[in-house]
Order: structure tokens, then sequence, then C-alpha cells
């Protein structure tokens, strides 16, 4: 159901956080279902694969990336960078008080801010911009 995966989620993120490898069955659960709401078409053993692997070989490569995409989500989650609000619970006014919330828990922000910090690419823009660059002047 989805509110006991929901609870599961945001224990997981509000303290639990997993000092092990990535927890595949959890991961491939959450990766699936996230994107099966948003459309994908993916079968669940490709999910796994990909978790597994990195990759798959699947026709539509765009669900690969999704996919691909979900496990950086995840990833990030487990940083403790991100704060999750069920979708059928998020309102204007939910989403107020979690802000007001944070707002006033300067350990949370810290804890949130070093969380980002381990996932963050320093100066990837650059890299990424230089990298442009050279296939501009390549073409």
């Amino acid at each position: 159901d989805i509110e006991f995966k929901a609870i599961k989620i945001n224990n997981y993120v509000e303290g639990k956080r997993c000092e092990k490898p990535l927890n595949n069955e959890f991961a491939t659960e959450f990766i699936f279902n996230s994107n099966n709401i948003e459309g994908s078409k993916i079968p669940p053993e490709k999910v796994r694969e990909i978790i597994e692997t990195g990759n798959a070989k699947y026709k539509d490569k765009n669900e690969v990336k999704e996919v691909q995409n979900s496990i950086n989500a995840y990833e990030y989650i487990k940083t403790g960078a991100a704060l999750i609000i069920e979708e059928d619970n998020f309102s204007p006014h939910v989403f107020l008080h979690e802000v007001e919330k944070l707002l006033g828990d300067d350990s949370k922000l810290e804890s949130m801010r070093e969380g980002a910090r381990m996932f963050a690419r320093p100066h990837a823009a650059r890299v990424i911009a230089e990298e442009i660059l050279k296939l501009a002047y390549i073409s």
C-alpha cells in the first residue's frame, strides 16, 4: 500500500541512514513504483538489472535513463539532503508547514547542507561548458 511505502521512505530518510550498500529490494520497488506512476512500462526485472549493473539491454533507452535518474534521486535522498512529501499529501499548507519547520531547525538544515555537499560535483558547470565548447569546435 502506498501509504506504508511512504512511511518506510520517510523512516529511511529521517534517521535510519544506511551505512550498507543500496538495498536492492527496497530500491527496486521504490524506483519501479516511482517510474510506473509516471507511465513507465519498464518491467521490475529490468529495473533490478539497471540497479545492479548500471545498464540494461532494453528497447527504450529513455526508460533506462529515467531509471538511472531515479537511482540518482534515491542516492540523493540517502544523503539526507532532501525532504520527501508524499504526493497525496502535497498541498500549499503542508509545503509551507514543512518549510517553516525546516527554517526553525538549524541542525536539520546543516545536516541537509552536508548531504548536498556529499552529492555535489564541484566545478560541474565548468566541465560541462568546456565539453560543449570542445564539441562545438569539432563539428
